[in-house]
């Protein structure tokens, strides 16, 4: 009797192993992944001066792949992603370690007040390493807003490129 279960589920269990990373790794699979959106600086800034913001991928995972994002239009101000280039980002999070790629995107107001960039969509894939599946991220950024000011003698509705300087 028991020989005859164990030749009945041998078959069954042989169908079933290959399957086993598989659904191990869909459920365990554990990579994390976010964004961060930031202003560099502290407010408020003048009315045609250079405002840099930071767009940062996160994750936990060995590497990026796919990234892509459009960048929205801004009322009030330009912003425009100005360099393709990214900084890569290190970090400890709760003991594990994270890598980021920051891309700075420049945000250029063109009237006093209050100047707020809307949510975009931001994509990414990340990796475990060569020949792993890479695991597809979608993210919408937060609303960030910032002030703008006038500089003392300028008539509002000029064109104005300023500088901090």
């Amino acid at each position: 009797m028991r020989s005859s279960r164990a030749r009945l589920l041998f078959p069954l269990l042989c169908l079933l192993i290959p399957l086993i990373p598989v659904l191990s790794s869909a459920a365990d699979d554990g990579r994390g992944a976010d964004i961060r959106l930031a202003i560099d600086g502290d407010g408020p800034f003048w009315v045609g001066e250079r405002v840099a913001v930071n767009l940062e991928l996160w994750t936990d995972a060995l590497s990026f792949s796919g990234q892509s994002f459009q960048v929205p239009e801004v009322s009030g101000g330009f912003l425009m992603s100005s360099d393709s280039s990214t900084l890569k980002l290190s970090e400890r999070r709760d003991g594990e370690s994270w890598q980021g790629l920051r891309y700075t995107l420049d945000l250029y107001p063109q009237r006093d007040g209050r100047i707020t960039i809307p949510e975009f969509e931001v994509r990414f894939s990340t990796g475990m390493g060569y020949g792993s599946e890479p695991q597809s991220h979608v993210f919408m950024t937060p609303l960030l807003s910032t002030e703008a000011r006038l500089p003392p003698g300028v008539q509002p509705g000029s064109l104005l490129v300023s500088s901090t300087n």
